[in-house]
């Protein structure tokens, strides 16, 4: 399953093959951006009892969702501002929402992750606006290429870099105790309120869109979590 990007058609000219929806290819690039602490893994279901198994801590959890109108227009979603101390990129790169969920996992994680090229990517941004770090992503030549390779890694043939697909990838995040929502489609991060529990709370709202879309099969879920790749 591959991503979309359509609010990113139009502003750049920069297309990046999209990223398969699957654990591997999500390792493979975090690996290349010099990660070892830390792993993607499926999260097979939303209920209570079978989140108990996802492997913990978790740092992030990252939804792939279809991307509609109604997915697009979602709650709080035309509100989405600065919320808190998150590093929050504007995606600039058309089929990259992928990496972008990937990058709002890890850098919103920095002080427990490892990783030289993610540490350079950490410092080049922060003191950016998300525009401006948008745009550090998609002019950084090796970032690409990294992303390029990743995007081989999968169970299905990658699309072409222009594809027009109907998926979107967006990150879940904690901060100062609140969970928040990462899009680089939005302006800014959704804030979704307080939080012990991101599993719990991010699959609280997971399912709220699932309701917009009650017909589909596309909705997949994966954990960031500590621990190397077995």
């Amino acid at each position: 399953m591959t991503e979309t990007v359509e609010d990113a058609r139009g502003r750049s000219n920069t297309f990046w093959v999209p990223l398969e929806c699957n654990p591997d290819a999500f390792n493979k690039f975090i690996q290349k951006l010099g990660v070892t602490s830390a792993r993607f893994t499926d999260v097979w279901s939303l209920d209570d009892e079978m989140l108990s198994f996802v492997p913990k801590p978790v740092l992030a959890l990252i939804l792939l969702c279809p991307y509609t109108e109604k997915i697009r227009s979602r709650p709080g979603a035309a509100a989405a501002a600065k919320n808190g101390d998150a590093l929050f990129f504007k995606q600039t790169i058309s089929n990259a929402c992928g990496a972008m969920a990937i990058i709002h996992a890890t850098v919103n994680n920095i002080d427990l992750l490892d990783g030289d090229m993610l540490r350079d990517l950490y410092n080049r941004t922060n003191p950016l606006k998300p525009q401006q770090r948008g745009e550090v992503m998609e002019n950084w030549e090796e970032l690409a290429r990294l992303h390029a390779e990743s995007s081989q890694v999968g169970q299905t043939e990658a699309p072409a870099a222009d594809a027009k697909v109907d998926q979107h990838f967006l990150a879940f995040v904690v901060k100062d105790g609140d969970l928040l929502e990462l899009d680089g489609t939005l302006d800014g991060p959704i804030n979704h309120g307080k939080t012990d529990d991101i599993v719990k709370s991010a699959a609280k709202v997971i399912k709220s869109y699932m309701t917009l879309e009650p017909d589909s099969l596309m909705f997949t879920t994966m954990a960031l979590t500590m621990g190397a790749v077995e």
